[in-house]
């Protein structure tokens, strides 16, 4: 009987516990809205997740693919890969950054460059072509869900998890 009180007061305890680390617990909370501040997609992440976004150079008519990290509250700009140098696409390394060729890429990565809330024009089916792979998501043609839209890209620290997907 001891043994039993003794268990039982450990499991409430540690049940107590439980639930004050998952309120007071920061989670990285990625939103997609749009300027009437429709929500597209809103997300809890654990640290060091990675997303992808890619379109079509209005003037090269090349692509261009960007991958960003989720952390410490904030989207990480980590790598852009593009297949030309003209038309005012970079042509050095980032401060604090490495750029490099491969068989079929030209290489940005690093730069230190991160926000809380950014941007991200959509194109159409002529301009752009804009696509993103999203965490817990396939890729997704943005271009023909969202055409011609400004989507705002937010992160923010938030103790509750959150997963809703429009797209």
């Amino acid at each position: 009987m001891k043994n039993f009180v003794k268990c039982s007061l450990f499991l409430i305890c540690l049940l107590g516990l439980s639930l004050l680390v998952v309120r007071w617990w920061q989670l990285d909370t990625l939103k997609i809205s749009d300027n009437s501040g429709k929500t597209y997609y809103e997300t809890s992440l654990p640290s060091f997740v990675i997303f992808d976004t890619s379109y079509k150079h209005s003037v090269e008519q090349t692509e261009v693919q960007d991958t960003y990290v989720v952390t410490c509250g904030k989207m990480w700009s980590w790598e852009e890969r593009t297949k030309s140098l003209k038309a005012g696409m970079p042509q050095q390394a980032p401060r604090c950054g490495r750029f490099f060729m491969t068989k079929d890429w030209l290489v940005y990565q690093g730069g230190r460059i991160s926000w809380n809330e950014f941007y991200y024009r959509i194109g159409n089916e002529r301009l752009g072509k804009n696509k993103a792979h999203l965490p817990y998501l396939a890729e997704k043609k943005l271009y023909k869900i969202v055409p011609n839209k400004r989507l705002i890209l937010t992160v923010q620290k938030s103790s509750i998890v959150k997963r809703k997907s429009s797209f």
